[in-house]
């Protein structure tokens, strides 16, 4: 079978086109893709650790620790000891953070719904269903 046939290639296409519109819009607030998931997968009022963190974005703590390294130091997280158990730590959104992530939801957002536009709700629904169970598949 041709490489242009196979899911693997498809599914590398189109991960490395989304990125780098995703880049593209959230260059101007200094962030990138992966930089703009871990943000958006922390609730406001909440202060995950780094291993509920890590489960959410589908990251491991090696790939995840320099992605909240940089949004620290770049003022959008805050790392905090968890009161009840010092050896755990938290993440919060800063008040920083919290003022700029809807600039950069509303950029986010821009992407998913352009492509929505352009495909329309059902094709997205049935593509992002079949790519979670892709995802869940073990050879």
């Amino acid at each position: 079978m041709e490489a242009h046939y196979h899911l693997c290639f498809q599914v590398g296409r189109v991960a490395r086109q989304l990125i780098s519109h995703y880049n593209r819009v959230l260059a101007p607030l200094g962030l990138t893709t992966a930089q703009y998931f871990v943000l958006v997968a922390i609730k406001p009022d909440e202060a995950p650790t780094m291993g509920e963190l890590s489960n959410r974005t589908y990251l491991d703590n090696s790939t995840l620790t320099p992605i909240v390294d940089r949004l620290e130091r770049d003022g959008w997280l805050e790392r905090m000891s968890d009161p009840t158990d010092r050896r755990t730590t938290r993440i919060q959104l800063t008040s920083s953070g919290l003022e700029r992530l809807p600039d950069a939801r509303q950029r986010g957002d821009a992407v998913e719904n352009a492509m929505r536009e352009q495909l329309g709700d059902p094709l997205v629904d049935l593509l992002t269903d079949g790519l979670r169970k892709v995802a869940r598949i073990e050879l």
